[in-house]
Order: structure tokens, then C-alpha cells, then sequence
């Protein structure tokens, strides 16, 4: 954990967590191996391969071995084959070399991994294999974003991710002994309506083992009512992760100072939204003309066709040329999805932040735009990488 969260100034509660409103503190008496600096995506491959030398001296690492069973779980921002760390981010080719290099190792003889982040997805489909005795269940499909839910208005917060709040109030609710994965995933599928949840590699696993088995017998666990969905009080606020800030801001008090804040948000979101459109329409003209609503998917249109001619899939035509936030429903495992290279997308967000600064929680989801142009034969990366730096040099903000 990064561990920004107890003692920050915006807490109003110092040296306490919550996850739920009205909930109690869950941050007192956490054990905590990795905090600020050391919380980066390389230290985190280190440690579930069991490599010592890629952490600093002292450091705790995963020595597992093939009779055990590892439980992850990972939360923070996402994108298309990405998740972000407090300095960098972790694709989706990187993890699935160290799950590799962990099953080749025999560091456990099942593994589950739960991911919240938006298009968290994206970081298993079309990534895990299925018979390497790994099971996943993520809280978003591959190309929508997960939602944060319960927002408090004396913490002036969100203190969950919708999914994570569902599995979480879900194990309390059951004997983990006798709830197997499969039926936790099938409740917290039907608890959660704003993103849809979703399973990927072995997933036999989730039939065979039970939520103890990877979490503990939890002893001493108060039990709670089961739920058959997220309270109207979780889900009221209930936004996509990318527009906390701007939903904090409006909710913020006093009146002048929200306002502010509000503004700012909005000046952001606008600055980066133009630069993400202005990169696409430099690299690819016929995005200008997006397609209009309803004719995307019969690919009729001019965007559509000028990008087909590319040698594009029509999953990518598509993404591209309808109206930007209405990407084509996908469910959780696209057909067409093409393949993202992943050499290319790296070099494009590095040149991107080293020349526009820092993704930020929203202007991540544009990152999607750069994943599929590293999908289209044909793209020049070093002319890329040159419009990314004219168009950065237009405006500093990120």
C-alpha cells in the first residue's frame, strides 16, 4: 500500500480508513512491507516471483512453493492493458511474463487474482492461459471503466471501488469455508450493476476451491446480512474511477471554494481531451470525422471506411471513429479485439508524459486511444512520437 490515505491532510479523520460509510477503521493494526517509494510496478513483479535481488535489502518477497495456495489482490487506476502504480504503470505483457515465470518456478499450486481498476480485463483476456492453474475475476470488462461507490460527505471521499465493496461485504456475509469462488463471483456479478464483472484463465478453480482457501477462515469475522445487491446508499454517487475528482469537487464545501475546484477539474479535462483528439487526427485524418451516432457498427461511414483501408480491425474502426466515451459493448470477451503491441504503447506514453507531464486519473482513459493505434499496421512510431511532442508543445497541462 502506498499509504498516502491515513495521514493525509484531506483526511478529517487522521490515522483512519474506511471502506464503507458508517464502517470502522480498517487501517489500524495493517502490516505494512511496501510503502511510498518502494510501492512501484518492478518492486511488485519482485516480490511475486520470489526475486530478492529486485527489492531493497531486508524486503519481504513470496517464497511459495508448489503445495500453496496465492491470493493477490490489486487495486488502483487502470486503462487498456495497463494498471498504474503511484510512479509508472504495469502492462499487461509484463504480468503475464511473471505469472509465467511464477507457474514455471511451481510457486503455488493454485493461484486467484482479484483486479480492480478500470478495463482491468484487459490486463487477462487474450493474456492467461488457461491451464496454468491461475483464476481471475475482475471488476470491469476490457474496454469499461469500474465505478467508485459509497461516498461519504463528512469525509468529503469514495471510500470503495464498487466491485471491491461488493466482494468484500459478500465474504463477510458468508462462511468462507463453504462459499466456493464461483459463487462469490456469481453474487458479486449480480450485486454490482455499474460494471461487469468478469473471470479469466482456469476457471475451473472457481468451482473446486472455496473463498477460504486463498483468504483464511477469516475467524472472528462478524457475520453480515447477505446482500443481493450494493445499497441504494452505495451506489447514489456511484461514478467511474476517472471522475472522483470532479465528484469530490462538486460535492466539496464551501460553496466559492467547490466552484473553484469544479473549474479547475473541468479546465483539466478539457485540455486533455483536446490533446488526446488532436494526436489521433494528426496520426489518423479520418478521425475528424467521426462517425454519427448509430452508424458505427454497420461501418458505413467515412471514418469507418478510411480506417478499415488501413488494414484496422472493425473492433479498432470502431472505438475510433464513434463518438469518444460511447466505445462499441464488448462484454468480456471481444472477438475482434486485435492485438496491442506493446513495445509500441510503451514508447507512446513514455513520450507522452515526458512531454504533456503525468497521466492524471481521468486523462488515463486516453491512453486508449494510444493502445489502438498500436494496433493498425502501418503506423509510423517515430512520426508518432514526433506529433505526440508538437501537440504537448501546445499546452502544459497534463
Amino acid at each position: 500500500m502506498y499509504d498516502d490515505l491515513a495521514y493525509n491532510v484531506q483526511n478529517n479523520k487522521p490515522g483512519k480508513i474506511y471502506n464503507d460509510v458508517n464502517g470502522t477503521d480498517v487501517y489500524t493494526g495493517v502490516p505494512k512491507d511496501y510503502i511510498g517509494a518502494d510501492v512501484t510496478a518492478e518492486h511488485f513483479l519482485a516480490v511475486i516471483t520470489g526475486n530478492s535481488s529486485g527489492v531493497p535489502q531486508g524486503k519481504k518477497i513470496l517464497k511459495s512453493g508448489p503445495k500453496d495456495h496465492v491470493f493477490i489482490y490489486f487495486t488502483d487506476h487502470g486503462s487498456v492493458g495497463l494498471i498504474a502504480f503511484p510512479n509508472g504503470y504495469l502492462y499487461a505483457d509484463q504480468l503475464a511474463d511473471a505469472l509465467d515465470k511464477m507457474h514455471n518456478k511451481k510457486q503455488y499450486g493454485a493461484l486467484t487474482f482479484y483486479l480492480e481498476a478500470c478495463e482491468s480485463g484487459s490486463m487477462f483476456y487474450k493474456h492467461l492461459p488457461e491451464d496454468v492453474e491461475i483464476y481471475s475475476h475482475t471488476a470491469s470488462n476490457p474496454t469499461e471503466p469500474s465505478y467508485a461507490c459509497s461516498h461519504d460527505p463528512q469525509l468529503k471521499a469514495y471510500l470503495s471501488d464498487c466491485w471491491s465493496l461488493a466482494w468484500m461485504k459478500d465474504t463477510e456475509a458468508h462462511d468462507p469455508t463453504e462459499e466456493t469462488l464461483q459463487q462469490q463471483f456469481e453474487n458479486v456479478r449480480g450485486a454490482v450493476s455499474t460494471s461487469e464483472s468478469c473471470q479469466y484463465g482456469d476457471r475451473s478453480l472457481a468451482s473446486k476451491f472455496t473463498v477460504a482457501d486463498f483468504m483464511g477462515q477469516l475467524s472472528g469475522l462478524r457475520r453480515q446480512p447477505v446482500p443481493t445487491s450494493l445499497t441504494l446508499a452505495d451506489l447514489q454517487h456511484a461514478v467511474p474511477s476517472w471522475d472522483v475528482d470532479l465528484a469530490v469537487a462538486r460535492f466539496a464545501h464551501p460553496q466559492h471554494t467547490a466552484q473553484y475546484d469544479v473549474e479547475y477539474e473541468l479546465e483539466q479535462r478539457r485540455a486533455a481531451d483536446y490533446r488526446a483528439a488532436a494526436i489521433t487526427r494528426a496520426l489518423l485524418p479520418f478521425t475528424a470525422a467521426r462517425c454519427p451516432a448509430g452508424t458505427c457498427g454497420a461501418g458505413s461511414c467515412a471514418c469507418f471506411r478510411s480506417c478499415a483501408a488501413r488494414g484496422a480491425t472493425a473492433f479498432v474502426c470502431a472505438a475510433l471513429c464513434c463518438p469518444y466515451g460511447d466505445p462499441p459493448h464488448s462484454g468480456c470477451e471481444p472477438e475482434v479485439t486485435p492485438a496491442v503491441d506493446f513495445g509500441c504503447y510503451r514508447e507512446l506514453i513514455t513520450e507522452h508524459e515526458l512531454h504533456c507531464g503525468p497521466f492524471t486519473s481521468y486523462s488515463l482513459k486516453n491512453t486508449r486511444d494510444l493502445a489502438l493505434l498500436c494496433t493498425i499496421p502501418r503506423v509510423d512510431l517515430t512520426h508518432a512520437k514526433f506529433v505526440i511532442r508538437q501537440v504537448c508543445a501546445t499546452n502544459s497541462l497534463a
